[in-house]
């Protein structure tokens, strides 16, 4: 069998953790915490022949944006040339909350100070997430972190890609903590609704 490798890819806060955890329960090598074997080179020398590796967009302490497809050629380098990605996209108002106030659930800390940055980061990441899977021309899912709520939808993907698509955990969804920001009374509701549309207007891309 070809070695494989799996890319499971998105901005911050939208479930790359969680997702790449039932990866590796699923059968693959890698690590779903912030330290990961596979970032560095000697990581390969204990890994199987069917590995994971997780990214969220930025990437590490500094919050720098990952050279997705030089981590590719590290991949394929050493010969695991069977490679899809699986592509997360979250609501942008939850993702924008969740970057200014982390998440209670797995303890992520804050990842902007303030929503402009943020947006900059969500529409970076989504720009550079789709041009390293259209360069590249690899097998792609792309997949949202509602949809996540239902484990069958992961399942049938771990399933479909040859992994063990049983032991997909529970999910916990963070969503409902900042939609209740958008339940205040009506005379209150206007503002919150004005500062989510704020999400669509046109964000520059960072360099």
């Amino acid at each position: 069998m070809a070695k494989r490798a799996f890319f499971v890819v998105g901005p911050e806060s939208s479930g790359n953790r969680y997702v790449t955890e039932c990866f590796v329960n699923a059968g693959c090598f890698g690590d779903f915490q912030h330290e990961q074997r596979l970032d560095n080179d000697e990581g390969f020398d204990e890994a199987t022949d069917t590995v994971v590796f997780r990214r969220s967009v930025p990437h590490g302490p500094n919050f720098s944006w990952p050279e997705l497809s030089y981590e590719l050629f590290r991949s394929q380098e050493r010969g695991y040339h069977d490679v899809k990605v699986l592509a997360l996209l979250r609501n942008q108002f939850c993702t924008i909350e969740s970057h200014l106030n982390g998440n209670k659930f797995d303890g992520n800390d804050k990842h902007s100070r303030t929503a402009a940055e943020a947006e900059r980061k969500i529409v970076g990441a989504m720009f550079r997430i789709a041009s390293f899977i259209m360069e590249n021309r690899l097998p792609c899912y792309y997949m949202t972190y509602e949809s996540l709520a239902q484990p069958e939808f992961l399942s049938a993907v771990l399933f479909d890609w040859g992994l063990d698509g049983s032991k997909v955990k529970k999910f916990e969804d963070g969503n409902e903590r900042h939609l209740n920001k958008l339940r205040a009374p009506l005379d209150r509701k206007e503002n919150r609704l004005m500062t989510a549309a704020s999400s669509f207007s046109a964000v520059p891309i960072e360099p």
